[in-house]
């Protein structure tokens, strides 16, 4: 599998490019400061770090504090996926209970147009 490749498969994961990309580039090369990924992936810091912050809130990326220039770090692939299956069940859930929520209010609105043109 091409590197292209991966990327578009943890897109259809749903990862954003940018997500994919910054996972990639940090499973590959190991623990990096904020700087460094910047200036491989030609993304502005500010971005990168609000990119970084939303994986490292899923579990998708790790940050070392301990040393003087933060660092951070993809977790092993294979809990990565865990944990985008995971986000993605999460969502579908959240999905069909706004579904639910949504039918019955269209019903009750429905019924109630029906009772006004009689």
């Amino acid at each position: 599998m091409s590197l292209k490749e991966l990327i578009n498969a943890l897109t259809g994961c749903g990862l954003t490019r940018s997500d994919a990309k910054i996972y990639v580039f940090l499973a590959r090369e190991g623990p990096n400061k904020i700087h460094l990924i910047a200036k491989a992936l030609r993304m502005q810091e500010t971005e990168l770090a609000n990119r970084l912050e939303h994986l490292k809130r899923i579990g998708m990326v790790k940050k070392i504090d301990e040393i003087s220039i933060p660092q951070f770090f993809a977790v092993p692939l294979e809990k990565a996926l865990d944990i985008l299956v995971e986000v993605n069940l999460k969502e579908a859930a959240v999905a069909e209970k706004n579904k639910k929520v949504v039918l019955r209010y269209w019903d009750s609105k429905l019924k109630e147009s029906i009772k006004d043109n009689q």
